[in-house]
């Protein structure tokens, strides 16, 4: 009689576990992030023969998926548009803010414009420097390679296909010019020791991992993948993002990184007709090109392309 009752009081605990697996209600939350699902295969030496193994993202969109102007962009290469972000609970928000690096602030299409079919993003946080200094030997040399003029009419600039509209290889292109023979150029000084110090713009940018901290004071791009690309803009590029300004300040803002206020900020392009010192700045009032003696401190920023 004992044998019976247990046998009944087993076979009753296992018919309610399973009635309580498929209660949808006990179910856990799905993700606020996206996910994606890769298949393993076993290894032939002993092994488990595979299994599938689930990734969650910290944004909606995971990484090499499209990204929209205005879409923010995180350290393990996810994406979210703002609105997304917006409507999530604080606490959730807060989670993912202190993984930020960027927003989207270009996206080309087949009717794209003069930066090509590519996804570029602008960094959360912005500082002063200059061009470089009076000592840098790209001082008083006026770098042909790195010319981008956009007409004299503010918020409406306009570029030619023959100009350098691309930001990423500015300071690599003034290396090769100051080690050109045929130029009568010797000294390479943007690399190597005391070079962030002679083109402190261009190095800002370049080394925007250290400027952006996670909540304990470290990289939020550490080891992320993502830490190198990031450069200083070309004027062209500039001019992009004060284009969709008021869409990057507003998830900037929300972020807790910089916003694009009235100020000029520094391109990495050339300009050649007031002289061989001075170099095109961007003022993000009306969108105004202008220039400014290199070694002049102004506001600049760093982008980076994204997949």
């Amino acid at each position: 009689m004992k044998k019976l009752i247990i046998l009944l009081l087993a076979s009753a605990f296992v018919f309610a576990a399973c009635s309580n697996g498929n209660n949808k209600t006990d179910e856990p939350e799905q993700p606020s992030g996206a996910t994606t699902t890769s298949t393993t295969s076993g290894n032939g030496s002993g092994n488990s023969g595979g299994g599938t193994q689930t990734i969650t993202y910290i944004g909606t969109k995971a990484p090499g998926e499209a990204k929209e102007v205005g879409d923010i962009v995180f350290n393990d290469g996810s994406a979210m548009s703002y609105s997304a972000y917006d409507a999530l609970e604080d606490d959730v928000k807060n989670a993912k803010r202190i993984s930020a690096i960027a927003v989207i602030f270009y996206k080309g299409t087949d009717n794209s414009d003069v930066l090509g079919e590519k996804t570029l993003g602008v960094g959360l946080k912005h500082d002063e420097k200059a061009w470089c200094t009076t000592d840098a030997n790209a001082y008083n040399i006026l770098i042909q390679s790195t010319v981008c003029y956009g007409g004299k009419t503010a918020g409406s600039l306009t570029f030619a296909d023959s100009q350098d509209k691309d930001g990423s290889n500015n300071l690599s292109q003034i290396a090769s010019w100051l080690t050109d023979p045929d130029k009568g150029n010797t000294t390479d000084d943007t690399t190597g020791e005391g070079a962030s110090d002679r083109y402190p713009a261009f190095y800002f940018a370049k080394d925007y991992a250290r400027e952006i901290l996670d909540g304990e004071g470290e990289s939020r791009l550490e080891a992320s993948g993502l830490e190198n690309g990031w450069y200083l803009p070309s004027l062209a590029e500039l001019f992009q993002i004060w284009k969709n300004k008021e869409t990057i300040n507003t998830a900037s803002g929300a972020l807790g990184g910089d916003t694009f206020g009235a100020f000029y900020y520094w391109s990495s392009s050339q300009e050649k007709a007031h002289g061989a010192n001075y170099a095109f700045v961007l003022g993000f009032s009306n969108g105004d090109g202008g220039y400014n003696n290199k070694y002049g401190p102004l506001h600049v920023c760093a982008i980076r392309e994204f997949n």
